[in-house]
C-alpha cells in the first residue's frame, strides 16, 4: 500500500500554527500560581543532575542523541512552569498535576537508564515511562504507560494505544489527567509510543508502535478483543494509516482532532471497515476545523466505515479542551460491538 507524504505535511502545518489555511486558536495566556510550582521544579532539577553526572555514561552507551533528547524535555518542562505558561483555560489544578507528572517520568526515564533498566513494563502501575529497544535500528525509544489501579493480572484489560501529538511525546499522554481519569474510569490500560517524536509515526516510527503493542501484550493480561488505537492531533491524523498496516489487531479508532487527508485515502479507508471510528472534535478548533472533520466522516462512511462522531461545543486543539466528548467517545471505542 503506497503511502504519501501528508501526514509529515500536515505535522508541519500543525506546528506552524496552520492548516489548510486555517489560523490556530488565540490562546491568551495567564500567570501560573507559585503554589506546587516548587515541587515540580525541584525535579526537574533532580533529572538535569541526573542526566549531568551520568553524561558521559549515556553518551559511551547511548551515543549523543539520547542525552539531548532527555536535556531538552527536561528544559522544556522547566519552560511550562513559568509565569503565564499555562492557557487560561486549563484548570490550575489539573495543569500544574500535568507538569510535575511530566517531570517525574523523565526524571525516572534517566535514572533507569543509567542503571541499564530498560523494558520495565511488567512492572508499571499508575503512570510510567520505559524503555524499549527498537527492532528497527536497535535505539532505546520511550514508552509511556498509564495502568489503572483496576488492574489484575488475573483479569484482561482492554488496551489503549494513544498516539501523541505534534511538539509533544509519550510522558505527556500518559501525564494528562483527563487521561489518566478515562483509563481508570474503564478500567483501560493506555499505551504511548514516543514513535520517535515529531516523525509523523511514518517508516521506523510505525515499526515502533507496533513494537510497543507486542511488548505490551507480553507484559500484562489484555483483553485481545478490546484493542483500539487513538490519537490526538498529528496523533490522530497518523491512526488511520497505521491501523490499516495491520487492521486486523484493532477493535476501533479514535481520531481527537484528526482529519483523513492521506492522499492514499482510497486505499486506507476499505482496510477500515471492521473497525469503527470515534471523531472527537472542539467547533473552535481552527487548526483542524468541523468541517474537516464532517468531510472525514462523510469519505468513510461512502468507503462502509462505521463513523460515530463526538464534538465539544466551542472546543478548542486542545486535548483537556475535548474532555467532555471523549468522556462519551473513551466508553463507546471500548465497549461497542466492532
Amino acid at each position: 500500500m503506497r503511502r504519501g507524504p501528508s501526514v509529515r505535511c500536515l505535522a508541519l502545518a500543525l506546528a506552524a500554527g496552520t492548516c489548510a489555511g486555517a489560523p490556530a486558536s488565540a490562546v491568551i495566556s495567564a500567570p501560573l500560581p507559585t503554589s506546587g510550582v516548587d515541587a515540580a521544579l525541584a525535579t526537574v532539577d533532580l533529572g538535569r543532575r541526573t542526566l549531568l553526572d551520568g553524561s558521559a555514561a549515556i553518551e559511551r552507551r547511548q551515543g549523543d542523541d539520547v542525552y539531548v533528547m532527555m536535556e531538552a524535555r527536561l528544559n522544556l518542562a522547566a519552560g511550562n512552569l513559568r509565569p503565564g505558561a499555562r492557557p487560561s483555560d486549563y484548570p490550575v489544578a489539573q495543569y500544574l498535576a500535568l507538569e510535575r507528572g511530566v517531570a517525574t517520568l523523565d526524571a525516572a526515564l534517566i535514572e533507569s537508564l543509567l542503571e541499564r533498566r530498560p523494558d520495565q513494563m511488567a512492572s508499571v502501575r499508575g503512570a510510567g515511562d520505559v524503555w524499549m529497544r527498537a527492532r528497527a535500528d536497535g535505539s532505546l525509544q520511550p514508552v509511556g504507560l498509564y495502568v489503572p489501579a483496576s488492574y489484575d493480572p488475573r483479569t484482561p484489560a482492554p488496551l489503549v494505544v494513544f498516539l501523541h501529538g505534534r511538539r509533544a511525546a509519550e510522558d505527556e499522554v500518559v501525564a494528562a489527567p483527563p487521561l489518566q481519569r478515562l483509563a481508570e474510569r474503564s478500567g483501560a490500560i493506555i499505551l504511548a509510543p514516543y514513535a520517535r517524536g515529531d516523525a509523523g509515526y511514518d517508516g521506523r516510527a510505525a515499526q515502533d508502535v507496533y513494537d510497543a503493542l507486542d511488548a505490551a501484550l507480553r507484559a500484562f493480561t489484555i483483553d485481545q478483543r478490546r484493542i483500539c488505537l487513538a490519537g490526538f492531533s498529528m496523533g490522530a491524523f497518523a491512526v488511520f494509516h497505521l491501523a490499516a498496516l495491520q487492521p486486523w489487531r484493532w477493535h476501533a479508532l479514535l481520531v481527537a482532532a484528526g482529519a483523513m487527508t492521506d492522499e492514499a485515502r482510497g486505499e486506507i479507508a476499505p482496510r477500515l471497515r471492521h473497525s469503527p471510528v470515534y471523531l472527537v472534535s472542539g467547533s473552535g478548533d481552527a487548526v483542524v476545523t468541523p468541517r474537516e472533520v464532517r468531510a472525514t466522516a462523510r469519505f468513510l462512511r461512502a468507503a462502509g466505515v462505521p463513523v460515530r462522531e463526538f464534538t465539544v461545543a466551542g472546543g478548542r486543539h486542545a486535548l483537556h479542551a475535548l474532555e467532555p466528548a471523549l468522556r462519551r467517545a473513551w466508553p463507546a471505542m471500548l465497549n461497542e460491538p466492532a
